[in-house]
């Protein structure tokens, strides 16, 4: 899991970021980012009830999300610090761990 201190929390900072964020999209996902003042990057992760009706299947769906963007921080880039929200698409709950990964790697802030 990630640590608390690369989350987001504040439910000011994520409408912010929703309203003024940039956003990428992939076939499983969609990230909305905002450059930040921190000297490291912050993620959120929102599954809707829209995406699946389960509460455990949109916690499954998150914790996995979170695994992947702990896993592979590294390559979000260091030259600039991001507040980061990554949301899901209906397509992510069939989706396998590998394939959510291989979409949030493709989407970092960078290869905008």
């Amino acid at each position: 899991m990630l640590s608390r201190r690369y989350r987001l929390k504040k439910t000011d900072n994520v409408g912010r970021i929703l309203k003024q964020g940039k956003k990428l999209e992939s076939r499983h996902l969609i990230i909305r980012f905002f450059k930040n003042s921190q000297t490291h990057h912050r993620f959120g992760v929102i599954v809707s009830s829209k995406i699946h009706a389960k509460a455990t299947d949109r916690n499954r769906l998150r914790r996995q999300i979170y695994e992947a963007t702990r896993i592979n921080y590294e390559r979000f880039p260091s030259r600039d610090y991001f507040d980061i929200i990554i949301l899901g698409k209906k397509s992510s709950t069939r989706a396998s761990y590998s394939d959510l990964e291989t979409s949030l790697i493709s989407m970092t802030p960078d290869r905008q």
